[in-house]
C-alpha cells in the first residue's frame, strides 16, 4: 500500500500503524486467495523504476540542449473532465496567467522545457498543448508519455516483451518519480477539483523548494 496516496493524505500514519497492528482483522483490509487477511507494508519504487526515470531525464536532456530549467504539466482527463475544466481555451488561460509576467520568469528560470504528462489519447488535443507552450509561450515542449514509452521500449523489452509495464498506470507511476527529479523546477497541475488552479505562481512556488537559476557567461 502507498502510504501518500491522496485519499489517505490526512490520517495516513493513524490509518497505517492500526492496518499493520491488527492485519489479522478482516475488517481492515483486503482478504487474500486464502482468506487471511493481508498485512501491509510501506512503499517505495523498485530500483527498475527509478532507473527508467533517470533515463527519461537524460533522454529528455539529451535532445533539448541548452534548456535551463524544467516543468512538469499534468493534466488529467479521462475520469476527471466533470471535476476540473481541462479544455483548451481553459488551459490557454491557466498557461497565459501562470506565465504572464515572461520576463521575470525568465530571469528565474532561464530557458524553459515543459513536460506533459496525461492521460488523453486525442492527438490533436495533445498537439494543440504542444502548440501553446511552443508557439504561444516560446518554450521547449516535451511529451514526457511518449518519452516515457520509449526509454521503455528500449530498456525491457526482455521482461515479459514489456507488455507488463508498457499501461498508462505504469507511466504515470515513472512520471510521479520524474517529477521528484531535483531538474524539475515546477509543476503546473489541472486534474481533480483540489488541484484545478485558475493560476499558478511558478516563480513563487520555485523559492519554497529550490533558488532561482543563475546566468552564466
Amino acid at each position: 500500500m502507498y502510504v501518500p496516496h491522496y485519499l489517505w493524505r490526512n490520517e495516513s500514519s493513524e490509518w497505517f500503524s492500526n492496518a499493520t497492528k491488527t492485519s489479522s482483522n478482516p475488517s481492515v483490509g483486503l482478504l487474500g486467495d486464502n482468506g487471511e487477511a493481508c498485512s501491509y507494508t510501506r512503499f517505495s519504487p523498485s530500483s527498475l523504476a527509478k532507473e527508467i526515470a533517470r533515463n527519461v531525464i537524460d533522454y529528455i536532456r539529451q535532445y533539448h540542449n541548452g534548456v535551463d530549467s524544467y516543468g512538469l504539466f499534468h493534466i488529467r482527463r479521462g475520469d476527471s473532465r466533470d471535476a476540473c475544466d481541462t479544455s483548451l481555451p481553459e488551459i490557454q488561460k491557466y498557461l497565459n496567467c501562470s506565465f504572464h509576467d515572461r520576463l521575470k520568469v525568465s530571469s528565474h528560470f532561464g530557458r524553459i522545457a515543459i513536460l506533459l504528462a496525461s492521460d488523453e489519447r486525442d492527438p490533436q488535443y495533445r498537439s494543440a498543448i504542444a502548440t501553446l507552450i511552443t508557439e504561444g509561450l516560446g518554450y521547449d515542449f516535451v511529451d514526457l508519455d511518449e518519452t516515457i514509452q520509449t526509454v521503455l521500449k528500449q530498456m525491457i523489452p526482455h521482461i515479459d516483451q514489456g507488455r507488463r509495464s508498457m499501461n498508462n498506470m505504469y507511466s504515470y507511476h515513472i512520471s510521479r518519480l520524474v517529477a521528484e527529479d531535483p531538474q524539475i523546477k515546477f509543476v503546473l497541475e489541472k486534474r481533480r477539483t483540489i488541484h484545478c488552479p485558475d493560476c499558478t505562481q511558478i516563480v513563487e512556488e520555485s523559492n519554497i523548494v529550490g533558488s532561482p537559476h543563475v546566468d552564466t557567461v
